[in-house]
């Protein structure tokens, strides 16, 4: 009977809008987009796509994580809008990791592991189509469960937004 804070938005790339578009009409505020075929399919109706997903996000004013993104989940919250496979014994701590890949997420996590570190949040950015890596970054330099930010960048659309959402962080926090 609640509308929920978020949705988890895992079908084909043809019904991936429409998910969204019934959850806007519910005020749903925010996704995880797992989907993929917008600008990572590298061709012209996925960049066609990539736009009426912007669009939508722009006239809707949900917050979407992803496309193409193995999701969000934070170990200190038990939170888990994700299909990220956590290695056994994962500990729980102030590491909290941004990813524009989901492959990298998963070795790091599994040489903490080896290692002992504990982890926070988990976030596999994936295409960063509206939401992106400098606002996980201006975001998790406010986190109080955040101690360190590990970012695994590929890619930055915006340098100078970056630049800055990294240099906010990196004067609350260490940021790797």
């Amino acid at each position: 009977p609640e509308v929920p804070d978020a949705v988890v938005v895992s079908v084909p790339v043809a019904g991936a809008l429409k998910v969204l578009e019934e959850a806007a009409a519910v005020q749903i505020p925010a996704a995880v987009l797992f989907s993929e075929g917008f600008a990572d399919a590298g061709t012209e109706e996925g960049q066609l796509r990539n736009t009426a997903l912007l669009k939508f996000a722009g006239e809707s004013g949900m917050a979407i994580s992803g496309p193409n993104s193995m999701g969000i989940l934070s170990r200190a919250r038990h939170y888990a809008a994700s299909f990220m496979l956590l290695p056994k014994d994962l500990k729980t701590g102030g590491i909290s990791v941004i990813s524009q890949s989901g492959g990298l997420t998963n070795a790091l996590t599994e040489l903490g592991r080896n290692r002992g570190l504990g982890f926070n949040y988990l976030i596999s950015a994936g295409n960063e189509a509206v939401i992106n890596a400098a606002d996980y970054l201006e975001w998790l330099a406010e986190d109080a469960g955040t101690n360190v930010i590990v970012a695994i960048v590929e890619g930055i659309k915006d340098g100078p937004r970056f630049r800055a959402a990294l240099t906010h962080a990196a004067a609350k926090k260490p940021v790797v």
